[in-house]
């Protein structure tokens, strides 16, 4: 991390800066910073950390190697779709699925909890309709249902109990919501504190310190990617858990 400076470098505090920059870069975990220090930085004419570009098939071929290590695990891990589930279920749920044993972990909590509100919105219209009949309006009607309202649709129609109504509710207000819209401070909120290394720029001073992921913007995403790892295996079993009940509420639809 580093810090802005009340003032542009002199040239002996530009050259400390770019030797402690050195030093950052060789140790663990990637440099972030506020962007009025990037300013600073390239009016010095320091170098500022961005994502290396390199060729098409170097970035594949790196990021097929990250994404394999340890896959074979998550797989055999990682739920398979529900037993006697439609399609569309099959299909996003094995894209979750993939995305989760590819190490995109964010990507794949945000699509198990698009799925429960799915098979809410699924389970509530079959029931309605007393089967799997389609009719384009009446679909239309569920499509247009948020979260909230598929669990209160699907309650009405008898497929929920109270407990399971209020765990859905938590599962819409802690996962699927903050993941859905991105609220990377509420997904972090829970993140212990993260130690990093900090460069004040005025000083050109590298010290140790602690600091809350949910209120300092620059480590957010460092930290919900830790956190997003860790939710995968809760958000899939409870994902399992209710979209087997659902399904097999209208099974005899």
């Amino acid at each position: 991390m580093a810090t802005s400076p009340r003032k542009a470098l002199s040239a002996d505090e530009a050259a400390r800066v770019r030797a402690s920059m050195a030093r950052l870069r060789s140790g663990p975990g990637p440099i972030v910073m506020h962007p009025e220090s990037a300013k600073q930085l390239s009016a010095a004419g320091i170098p500022v950390p961005t994502h290396t570009t390199v060729d098409t098939k170097t970035y594949v071929d790196g990021l097929a190697k990250t994404c394999l290590e340890g896959a074979y695990e998550r797989a055999g891990v990682l739920p398979n779709p529900p037993h006697g589930a439609q399609p569309e279920i099959v299909a996003m749920w094995q894209e979750a699925r993939h995305c989760a044993i590819f190490k995109q972990y964010g990507a794949a909590v945000t699509l198990i909890s698009i799925l429960v509100e799915y098979v809410l919105k699924h389970a509530a219209y079959v029931k309605e309709m007393g089967g799997f009949k389609y009719n384009p309006l009446r679909w239309d009607a569920y499509e247009k249902m948020d979260f909230s309202n598929a669990v209160g649709q699907a309650s009405k129609m008898r497929l929920l109990s109270k407990s399971q109504r209020k765990r859905l509710d938590a599962f819409r207000d802690q996962v699927r919501n903050p993941y859905a819209h991105f609220n990377v401070r509420k997904i972090t909120k829970h993140s212990p504190k993260l130690k990093v290394r900090a460069l004040d720029l005025r000083t050109q001073e590298v010290t140790e310190t602690e600091v809350v992921a949910a209120d300092t913007p620059m480590v957010q995403a460092s930290a919900k990617a830790v956190l997003d790892a860790k939710l995968v295996p809760p958000a899939f079993a409870f994902a399992e858990e209710m979209i087997t009940y659902l399904l097999a509420q209208i099974a005899s639809a």
